[in-house]
């Protein structure tokens, strides 16, 4: 899903699980107004309806000024869906995992991938979303864990390199070295070790 895609009403509605009995749409020459009929709606429903700014009538009718909703301005409406979408992707993602495991303990009698970090990984994210930029770093470097670290031993990837230029596993480091710099991690280690020798040198002068 697309967060600059354009959603028809009809389609937000019903993957948002709002049920429409019936629905018109008016036009008073400059707005088209979507009118529609829904019955029996629960509270987290009545609060999808009032953030999308969908005015409420009487008698289980409600009037919306827009036919169309960019997703991008709507994402805390689209939550639910996109949560349903990520676990669907996790399922994908499990399975996968799998298959490559399975073919590669028959040649090799070992796991390529680290299942107690998957199982770990996938209690930490299914269903959740990273909804702040410290969330999406951090999903970022479990996710390398699973894909890349675990595909590498005594600091060599141990896969054909060309699986290594698939291009998700190239965004996947480019996105993850972004976000860590191993440069500035890598002299904050040797600050520390600095630290600690000063310590040591000043304790015993």
């Amino acid at each position: 899903m697309n967060i600059s895609q354009e959603y028809e009403i009809e389609n937000l509605l019903n993957d948002l699980g709002i049920e429409v009995d019936d629905s018109a749409r008016i036009s008073d020459g400059e707005i088209t107004y979507f009118i529609f009929s829904s019955s029996n709606l629960e509270s987290e429903q009545e609060d999808l309806i009032e953030i999308l700014k969908i005015d409420k009538l009487k008698y289980g009718l409600y009037c919306s000024n827009k036919t169309n909703y960019v997703s991008n301005e709507i994402l805390n409406a689209l939550k639910p869906v996109y949560t349903i979408s990520e676990q669907k992707l996790w399922e994908e993602v499990v399975k996968n995992l799998q298959i490559i495991n399975k073919k590669y303990y028959f040649k090799t009698e070992y796991h390529l991938f680290d299942l107690n970090q998957l199982l770990l990984t996938l209690i930490k994210w299914n269903g959740k979303l990273a909804m702040h930029e410290s969330d999406f770093n951090d999903f970022i470097n479990d996710l390398n864990m699973i894909i890349r670290l675990s595909c590498k031993y005594h600091g060599k990837f141990i896969i054909d390199e060309s699986y290594m230029n698939h291009p998700f596993w190239r965004e996947l480091a480019t996105i993850r070295n972004k976000t860590f710099h191993h440069s500035t991690e890598n002299e904050y280690k040797k600050a520390i070790k600095q630290i600690k020798h000063q310590k040591k040198y000043l304790s015993t002068s």
